[in-house]
This record gives structure tokens, sequence and C-alpha cells, in this order.
């Protein structure tokens, strides 16, 4: 019989998928794990518990809502709620209001409109696009004054130059004219349509306002054309209901904004964002007028999303990542150097990707993979590796959003078909890429959206929640707390491990109000840093056994890591598939309180709370390092180590050190 200490320092593997937890040849399997829920693996190494989220609000009316992040500076930033008909705003934890009632901005988008939302922000203007309605600005003068308008463009974009017979003949050069045409060309649905016309070698626009025929209609000059004779020079606007055709994809690259539909991308004149004008009024096309481009492939791939990235711009299709960028990478981009090819084959799903340092990270077409995209692979050919290829378990269910919280985690959340909220540590520059799952509080539980705004001491992870409360389903705003970092072991003022939950800090109380969201539910409560019996909530409230002046309440969640089954050397090889036990568990804990530690499928053994030497009557301190736990098991041809945490405490796991018995015959 042999004995071993197969030593667990690291958790940056994350939970790895079934398919290769049995590759040991892999680097990356020394420091995964079976299972990590409500962990979080951080950088530095250790599996870190989730911290709660807090309530911000309920939506409006408790309908289904999209999270739209609106950043001006790291300083201010908003998180916006669309719900069918409104935006509302939160900001510092909580909903903006206007007197006693929450501050909101009318809209036309529908609920069927809200997952085909897309945006991009310069300083105080947010810029909105979705299929089905001409792009608007959403613009903020101030903390409750935003404005929804509109977005009107100068000049452009265009359909390609008239190539046939027809012409059109204006009335005059400014102000309200008649155009006529030679043959059939305008509809009903042409009124705010521009035109463009050149005439006697001059270049003007003007815009429909009233239909009389389909060869005759009413139009305002923007700029003044030669002449009025007729001409065969002329082009329509490229949006508008007679198109079918509004943007579905925004971006700025490179001083321009840019516009994407179907197959299409248009990107305005340098520094000009309401003009597409494609030409001077001469007709020369000068370096900083408007870029028209349509991917010429042998497919017809509809653009997805649009994101600046690595000096270039990428469009995201079905059928592959689209480089819009100059013939040369060290030029700037310009109507004259302008070219877009393909540059990969994995097709993106409808979902916007995410940046993290240099890389972009989308979902494939299927929505289970998580391709890269970096500006290495620009410089030398482009690679789009998949992400979620360790994890391919957890992405089974489809990727349907995406944020990144860069501080303090460098962690990528993603929401599910299912409604499970999954993260990723990526780390590139130190090869972390750790996959963990967050089932949240409560009953009947999925995450709808979420979002990443800055925040003084990290990016704050917004979210919508919905659950099953009282026989009801009741949506959520909720915010991810910060990570519970104390700055001695009796810190507990940041100790908040519940879900949907509030906190109390003032003179003592017996009873804790506030909680209507919650109402029927039981719940579990930290006060003054020590565990509380659960309650149910009963009229909006709970009361507490004794006085408290600082209480934690919410939904319970339970964090458990399970490692994998280590394989060691024995006399006679691996010990993989060979009668072993365990009889001893050693945890490397940090910051932590409570839990248990066990076999999987066997009893758990509790760690203690309480510890000699501690103040009777005060809470006990937070315990950091080693921890010897005796379990006992019998021979199995498989030994995993399973550490749990169900109270509202903290757990940090920075090792486990199983002690393992193996026959060797």
């Amino acid at each position: 019989m042999s004995r071993a200490t197969p030593a667990q320092y690291a958790f940056t593997g994350g939970e790895i998928s079934p398919r290769i937890k049995g590759r040991t040849d892999l680097e990356r399997i020394r420091n995964a794990v079976e299972e990590m829920t409500n962990m979080v693996a951080v950088p530095e190494g250790p599996s870190e518990r989730r911290p709660g989220t807090r309530f911000a609000n309920s939506t409006k009316g408790d309908a289904s809502a999209v999270l739209i992040p609106f950043e001006f500076s790291t300083q201010q930033a908003y998180i916006i709620e669309a719900t069918a008909g409104a935006f509302r705003f939160y900001r510092d934890g909580g909903q903006i209001v206007s007197g006693s009632s929450p501050y909101e901005v009318t809209h036309a988008y529908s609920a069927a409109d809200l997952p085909f939302l897309r945006w991009t922000q310069s300083a105080d203007v947010l810029f909105l696009v979705c299929p089905g309605h001409p792009p608007r600005t959403l613009s903020r003068t101030g903390h409750t004054a935003w404005n929804l308008a509109e977005w009107v463009m100068r000049d452009g974009p265009y359909l390609d130059l008239n190539s046939g017979p027809t012409t059109l003949t204006p009335s005059g050069t400014s102000g309200s004219v008649t155009l006529t045409a030679s043959a059939a060309l305008f509809a009903a649905t042409d009124v705010g349509r521009l035109v463009r016309l050149r005439i006697a070698n001059v270049w003007g626009w003007c815009r429909i306002t009233a239909f009389g025929s389909v060869t005759s209609v009413t139009a305002t000059v923007e700029a003044a054309w030669g002449g009025t004779t007729a001409t065969a020079f002329w082009r329509l606007g490229a949006w508008g209901a007679t198109t079918g055709t509004w943007p579905t994809a925004v971006t700025f690259h490179e001083n321009r904004l840019a516009f994407a539909a179907l197959q299409t991308v248009w990107l305005s004149c340098s520094g000009d964002f309401d003009n597409f004008g494609p030409t001077t009024e001469n007709g020369t096309v000068a370096a900083d007028n408007a870029i028209t481009l349509t991917a010429a492939d042998d497919q017809v791939n509809v653009i997805r999303w649009l994101r600046s990235a690595f000096g270039v711009l990428i469009a995201g299709t079905s059928g592959g990542p689209f480089a819009i960028q100059a013939s040369s990478l060290r030029e700037a981009l310009t109507p004259i150097n302008a070219t877009m090819p393909r540059v990969h084959v994995a097709g993106a799903a409808d979902v916007q990707p995410v940046r993290v340092a240099t890389n972009l990270v989308f979902p494939s077409r299927s929505r289970r993979r998580l391709h890269l995209l970096n500006a290495e692979f620009a410089a030398a050919g482009y690679s789009a590796p998949d992400l979620a290829l360790v994890a391919s378990h957890i992405t089974r269910h489809a990727v349907k959003a995406m944020a990144y919280q860069q501080e303090p985690w460098s962690v990528m959340w993603l929401v599910l078909d299912d409604g499970t909220l999954a993260g990723v540590t990526y780390v590139p520059e130190l090869d972390i890429l750790a996959w963990h799952r967050h089932p949240l509080g409560g009953t009947a539980v999925k995450v709808l959206s979420v979002a990443c705004i800055p925040a003084a001491d990290r990016d704050e992870l917004w979210l919508v929640v919905e659950r099953v409360v009282a026989g009801g389903i009741r949506r959520h705003v909720e915010i991810l707390e910060a990570p519970f970092e104390p700055a001695t072991a009796a810190d507990r003022a940041g100790c908040y491990f519940v879900d949907a939950g509030l906190s109390y800090a003032g003179p003592p109380v017996t009873s804790l109000s506030g909680l209507a969201h919650l109402e029927g539910e039981t719940v579990q409560i930290l006060a003054d840093g020590a565990v509380h019996p659960d309650r149910l909530v009963t009229g909006g409230q709970v009361a507490l056994q004794v006085p408290a002046s600082q209480v934690h309440v919410g939904l319970g969640t339970a964090a458990r890591v399970v490692s994998l089954d280590p394989g060691v050397p024995v006399a006679e090889g691996a010990s993989r598939g060979k009668p072993r036990r365990i009889d001893q568990v050693t945890v490397g804990l940090l910051n932590s309180q409570g839990g248990s530690v066990g076999l999987k499928g066997g009893p758990a053994e509790k760690l203690p709370v309480r510890h000699s030497g501690d103040v009777m009557g005060a809470p006990s301190p937070l315990f950091s390092g080693d921890m010897a736990i005796k379990v006992e098991s019998g021979w199995s041809r498989a030994v995993q180590v399973v550490a749990e945490q169900t109270l509202p405490l903290p757990l940090t796991l920075s090792a486990i050190v199983p002690r393992i018995s193996t026959m060797d015959a």
C-alpha cells in the first residue's frame, strides 16, 4: 500500500468539462476542478466565494428588461433599465427618482425589440439602433434630464449611383422644390428620405417632405446642385421604410461613426458623425469622406455586430468575422484604401462581444463556443480559438448575453439560455482561463440581462433577475456586491453573502423592513457579524432575536468546490483505477469561517466556527491558515474532495491536500 498527499495550490483552471477531466497530460488540469459553483477563481490562485447581490429595485411592472451601460467617465456612470416603452435610470446603487417617482423616458421599442437593441456612446450621447427602427440618440444634460431623439443624417448614406435611364428634374436649387422622375421611382414611404443629385458637375442633396405620385415628390434642398436640368446622376437614401433597411449594429472607429445592416457597413465622414456624404460637391472622393463597404463573399453573411479592436473594425457575421481596414495597416482608413476581407470562418451569434485587454471575445453562431480574436492574430493572420472548449458542458445551454468586469477579478459574465449565470476568469497574459457557475438564491431563478459600469473601487456588475416570489414572477435589478476584503480577522463590515438582499447600519433594531420584494421567502441573516436563524418575510419585514446594529438579510446560496480525482504515482504506475481511500484532508483557508469539507458521495465534516481562545459573546475571528480535517472513506476507485459553504459567511480556498492510501496490487 502506498500513501501520497497530492496538493492543489491553485484553482485557476476552473470548472472543466467531463470530456477532458481525464486529460492529466494537460497542464491546465493541475489547477482545475470538477465543480465550482458560487465560487470565483481569482487570478492570484484561490477560489473565493462569490459575494451576494443587492436589491436595487423591481423593474417597471415587473417586466422583462435589458440593461444598458452609460459611461460618461469612470466617475459618472449609469445603468439604464430598458423595458417595453420606458427607460429608467440607476446610479450609485439606487434608482434615480424625480420627486417621489422613478425618473423615466418613454420610447417606441417593444418587448420583442429589447433583445435586439444595440448601442455605442460618445460622451453624453448614447446611439441606439434596432431592427425596424431609425437610429436614435439618448442624450444626458443632467441627472434627471435625458432626451431621446431620432438621429437625422445631414447627407447620406445612399444606395448605389443610378445606372439606368431614369432622370430626375428639380424645379429649383433652394428651398422647397419639386422633383420629377422620368419613370416610376417614388413611394409614399419616401417622406423623410434623402436624394442626392448632380447637375452641372455640382452635387447637392435634398430631403423629401411630401409624396405626390410615383414620379413626383416635394423636397427641401439642404445643399444646392448646379441647375434645374434633367440628370441621370442621382442616388436615393439607403435607409427607411421603402428599403426596409435600418441599422442593426453601431460603433465608433477611427473618429467615424459606423453603422451596419445586412451585409453593408457605413462609416461617417471623419469627425463629422451625422454626415455620410460620399464625395465633395464636385464629386471628388476625399480622404475624410464617408465610407460604404459591402461584404463580398460566396455567402450572404448578415452582420451581427461591429467592434473596433486592435486597429481595425471587426464586423461579426453569421459566416465569420470581416475586418474593415486600410489596404495597409499602417495607414488611416479612407474611402480610397478601405477593404473588407473575411478573416475567419467562425460564424458569430447575434450577441454583443466583449473586449478583454487587446482581445475580442464573441459567441459562435451556435452560441455554444466562445471565440477569441486578438492583435497578434491580426498581424500574423487571424485565428479564433474556442475558450469554451474546456467547459463545453456549461455552454451547452447557449450564451445569450455577455459583460466584462475588469476589476476586481477580470471576469467575463455570461447569461445562458436557461437563465444560468456563468463566469469566466480570463487573464491571457498569465494564461488563466477558469470557468465557474453561479446559481443565484431563490425559486425558479433566471438571470435575464447583465451589464458592467465603473465604480470607485471596482467595476459593478448589474443584473436583471427573475424569480418566483409568493407564487408570482418578480423581476429585480440587482448589483453584485464588492469582494469581501476584511482589514482584520474581526472585520465583518463587508461580509455580504446573500442574494437580492438589503443591509441596515445604525442604532440597534429588533426588526428589519423594506423586504416586500421577498415577501413569503425564507431569508438568511447576518446580524452584527453572527449568523442569525433564518426568518420568513411577513409583511415585508423580519424580526430579530436580539437587537443588532449591522444586519445583512437576503436569499441564501450554496458555494461549492469539488476537486478532480487525483491520479498519483504508485509502485506499479498511476493510482487511477486502483482502490484508494482518504483519511484526512488539509484545506488552505483565507479569511474564512464555517463551511464543511468531505468526500464526494460521503458525509461532510463541518469546519469549526469557533476556536479555543475566542471571546465568548462575540463573533469568532475569521480564520486564515491550514486546517486538517479527519474524514473516513471506504476503499474506492474514485476519490474527490468537496468543500462547501451554505451559511452567509466567507469561504476562500487556497489549497486542497488529501491524504490518500492506494492499494498497489
